[in-house]
Protein backbone atom coordinates (compact mmCIF):
# COMPACT_ATOMS: atom_id res chain seq x y z
CA UNK A 1 0.00 0.00 0.00
CA UNK A 2 1.15 3.48 -0.95
CA UNK A 3 1.75 6.47 1.44
CA UNK A 4 -0.78 7.88 -0.81
CA UNK A 5 -2.94 5.55 0.20
CA UNK A 6 -2.43 5.46 4.31
CA UNK A 7 -2.66 9.08 4.14
CA UNK A 8 -6.67 8.87 2.36
CA UNK A 9 -7.02 6.33 5.25
CA UNK A 10 -5.77 8.61 7.88
CA UNK A 11 -7.80 11.53 6.65
CA UNK A 12 -10.92 9.39 6.59
CA UNK A 13 -10.22 7.85 10.64
CA UNK A 14 -9.76 11.88 11.00
CA UNK A 15 -13.07 13.02 9.68
CA UNK A 16 -14.89 9.97 11.46
CA UNK A 17 -12.89 10.79 15.08
CA UNK A 18 -11.70 7.68 15.28
CA UNK A 19 -8.32 8.87 17.08
CA UNK A 20 -7.44 5.89 18.60
CA UNK A 21 -7.37 4.09 15.14
CA UNK A 22 -5.71 7.15 13.56
CA UNK A 23 -2.53 7.13 15.67
CA UNK A 24 -2.03 3.45 15.79
CA UNK A 25 -2.13 3.11 11.96
CA UNK A 26 -0.19 6.74 12.09
CA UNK A 27 2.41 5.00 13.91
CA UNK A 28 2.73 2.03 11.62
CA UNK A 29 3.21 4.69 8.77
CA UNK A 30 6.04 5.93 10.96
CA UNK A 31 7.67 2.84 10.78
CA UNK A 32 6.73 1.68 7.60
CA UNK A 33 7.11 5.22 5.52
CA UNK A 34 9.88 7.31 7.82
CA UNK A 35 11.54 8.56 4.60
CA UNK A 36 8.42 9.50 2.42
CA UNK A 37 6.57 11.08 5.30
CA UNK A 38 5.14 14.71 4.79
CA UNK A 39 4.03 17.37 6.56
CA UNK A 40 0.97 16.72 6.06
CA UNK A 41 1.17 13.54 8.25
CA UNK A 42 2.65 15.31 11.07
CA UNK A 43 0.33 17.87 11.25
CA UNK A 44 -2.84 15.43 11.28
CA UNK A 45 -1.19 13.55 13.90
CA UNK A 46 -0.61 16.81 16.01
CA UNK A 47 -4.21 17.84 15.21
CA UNK A 48 -4.98 14.49 16.56
CA UNK A 49 -3.41 14.59 19.28
CA UNK A 50 -4.63 18.17 20.02
CA UNK A 51 -7.98 16.82 20.04
CA UNK A 52 -7.16 14.32 22.51
CA UNK A 53 -5.49 17.43 24.86
CA UNK A 54 -2.20 15.18 24.49
CA UNK A 55 -0.06 18.77 24.25
CA UNK A 56 3.23 17.18 24.60
CA UNK A 57 2.57 14.70 21.56
CA UNK A 58 0.84 17.13 19.82
CA UNK A 59 3.54 20.05 20.19
CA UNK A 60 5.95 17.10 18.70
CA UNK A 61 4.32 16.40 15.96
CA UNK A 62 3.51 20.79 15.18
CA UNK A 63 7.79 20.77 16.05
CA UNK A 64 8.34 17.54 13.20
CA UNK A 65 5.30 19.80 10.16
CA UNK A 66 6.91 22.91 11.13
CA UNK A 67 10.31 21.52 10.32
CA UNK A 68 9.03 19.73 7.53
CA UNK A 69 7.13 22.69 5.89
CA UNK A 70 8.67 26.42 7.72
CA UNK A 71 5.93 27.56 5.56
CA UNK A 72 2.63 25.81 7.68
CA UNK A 73 1.34 29.09 9.04
CA UNK A 74 -1.43 27.22 10.87
CA UNK A 75 1.17 24.74 12.08
CA UNK A 76 2.71 27.68 13.87
CA UNK A 77 -0.24 29.03 15.26
CA UNK A 78 -1.11 26.29 17.15
CA UNK A 79 2.34 26.65 18.70
CA UNK A 80 1.97 30.03 19.79
CA UNK A 81 -1.50 29.22 21.51
CA UNK A 82 0.16 26.09 23.12
CA UNK A 83 3.23 28.50 24.05
CA UNK A 84 0.75 31.22 25.49
CA UNK A 85 -1.51 28.82 27.28
CA UNK A 86 1.80 27.79 28.99
CA UNK A 87 2.69 31.56 29.59
CA UNK A 88 5.97 30.49 27.52
CA UNK A 89 5.06 34.45 25.65
CA UNK A 90 8.79 34.55 24.45
CA UNK A 91 8.33 31.44 22.65
CA UNK A 92 5.00 31.85 21.03
CA UNK A 93 6.29 35.29 20.18
CA UNK A 94 9.01 33.86 18.05
CA UNK A 95 6.38 31.74 15.97
CA UNK A 96 4.18 34.98 15.58
CA UNK A 97 7.39 36.26 14.51
CA UNK A 98 7.34 33.87 12.03
CA UNK A 99 3.74 34.01 10.63
CA UNK A 100 4.54 37.79 10.27
CA UNK A 101 7.77 37.24 7.97
CA UNK A 102 5.74 34.55 5.95
CA UNK A 103 2.27 36.82 5.91
CA UNK A 104 3.31 40.74 7.14
CA UNK A 105 -0.17 41.37 6.61
CA UNK A 106 -1.76 38.72 8.42
CA UNK A 107 -4.31 40.24 11.17
CA UNK A 108 -4.83 37.31 12.91
CA UNK A 109 -1.19 37.29 13.99
CA UNK A 110 -1.07 40.56 14.24
CA UNK A 111 -3.69 40.55 17.23
CA UNK A 112 -1.46 37.56 18.54
CA UNK A 113 1.82 39.76 18.86
CA UNK A 114 -0.65 42.11 20.43
CA UNK A 115 -1.70 39.86 23.42
CA UNK A 116 1.92 38.43 23.64
CA UNK A 117 3.51 41.61 24.32
CA UNK A 118 0.92 42.17 26.76
CA UNK A 119 1.24 38.86 28.56
CA UNK A 120 5.03 40.20 28.72
CA UNK A 121 4.04 43.13 30.49
CA UNK A 122 4.92 45.21 27.39
CA UNK A 123 1.77 47.17 26.93
CA UNK A 124 3.20 50.37 25.03
CA UNK A 125 4.61 47.86 22.37
CA UNK A 126 1.03 46.23 23.09
CA UNK A 127 -0.88 49.25 21.82
CA UNK A 128 1.34 50.15 19.14
CA UNK A 129 0.96 46.47 17.54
Amino acid sequence: MSINTKMDTLQQLFQEKEHSKLISLGMEVLDDYENEIGADFYFLLAKTFLLLEQYNDAEYYLLKTKAADPNNTEALFILANIKMALNDFYLAQSYTEDILKLEPNNLRAQVYAADILYGLQSVDKALEA
